[in-house]
């Protein structure tokens, strides 16, 4: 079962990718963003609060959905919290033409497992997320 707590923090990670995802469609490159502080501080700071999400995380969960590389998420949030001037730029680069998406899958899909297997409200989903495109898919609609 997964845990209430579980729940709010996969919903935020997910918001954090759809905002970094929005933040790169504002740019023709991902060249030309990375040439705006703003960008990469927008960027950075949701990058590390997915890490730090992806920490309070319960071990069940995080057991149960092992194809999700969790280590690694709260280890760039360590780099980018402790060496926040130490950051590859082209490894920022990477992470949101490569990672970004593909954990957006991954989370999207553990949402849509929750709410199938009833461990999570689907109520939860659409009122935390009424604003995000992958989870109107995955919220049922109301009924009357």
């Amino acid at each position: 079962m997964l845990e209430a707590k579980d729940a709010g923090y996969l919903l935020a990670m997910l918001k954090m990718c759809d905002d970094i995802e929005s933040y790169r469609s504002e740019f023709v490159t991902i060249d030309a963003a990375l040439k705006k502080r703003i960008w990469i501080n927008a960027v950075l700071m949701n990058l590390s609060q997915i890490g730090e999400y992806a920490g309070r995380i319960s071990e069940s969960t995080t057991g149960k959905y092992s194809s999700v590389d969790w280590k690694r998420i709260k280890g760039l949030r360590n780099i980018i919290v402790h060496d926040y001037f130490g950051v590859d730029l082209e490894r920022v680069r990477s992470i949101v033409e490569e990672y970004v998406p593909s954990l957006t899958k991954e989370l999207t899909g553990i949402i849509c497992k929750s709410v199938a297997a009833g461990e999570m409200d689907s109520g939860l989903v659409e009122a935390a997320n009424s604003d995000m495109k992958v989870i109107k898919i995955v919220a049922p609609s109301k009924k009357s």
